[in-house]
């Protein structure tokens, strides 16, 4: 078989969210696949940069082109 295109393989290096005014915690969560059982969300390690007002997520741990959400927590 022909190897998987890049984006299959490729895992997400970081979500930038812009406009933060404070550090917040990042649960991520994947979309389970089509009759699978719903996948726990997992905690992701966060950056703060106040002086940019950035929070980046790193290796939230999806694949690209995977469905799945950030959700920011204080």
């Amino acid at each position: 078989a022909p190897p998987a295109p890049p984006a299959v393989t490729s895992l997400v290096e970081r979500v930038v969210f812009l406009a933060q005014a404070a550090p917040r915690r990042a649960l991520v969560r994947r979309s389970p696949a089509a009759g699978g059982a719903p996948v726990a969300p997992v905690e992701a390690q966060v950056r703060f940069d106040a002086a940019a007002g950035t929070l980046t997520v790193h290796k939230p741990g999806v694949r690209v082109g995977e469905p799945f959400s950030v959700e920011l927590i204080e």
